[in-house]
């Protein structure tokens, strides 16, 4: 397992889901009412995890771009205010 420096969302997230599979795994053979509450879970907890790591990419395309341009450039539904950006 990769160990991070300072902790990070996306790690806390990938160390959550394997703490649930390992719990998913003990009670298969027990109760397949709480196995559908842990996948569940755990589908929720990846999502956030890709959400997160999508962000992530976005934060990093900002910063990289190069000096002097905008890191944001406004989108306005009305052409008029689109004109005014050019």
């Amino acid at each position: 397992m990769k160990v991070c420096i300072r902790v990070c969302r996306p790690c806390i997230y990938t160390s959550q889901m394997q703490h649930m599979e390992d719990i998913a795994g003990t009670l298969a053979a027990e109760d397949a009412g709480q196995v559908a509450k842990l996948r569940s879970v755990l589908e929720s907890v990846d999502h956030k995890r890709r959400k997160i790591l999508q962000q992530m990419r976005g934060d990093a395309h900002l910063l990289n771009l190069e000096e002097g341009s905008p890191p944001i450039q406004p989108r306005f539904f009305s052409p008029i205010h689109h004109k005014m950006w050019r």
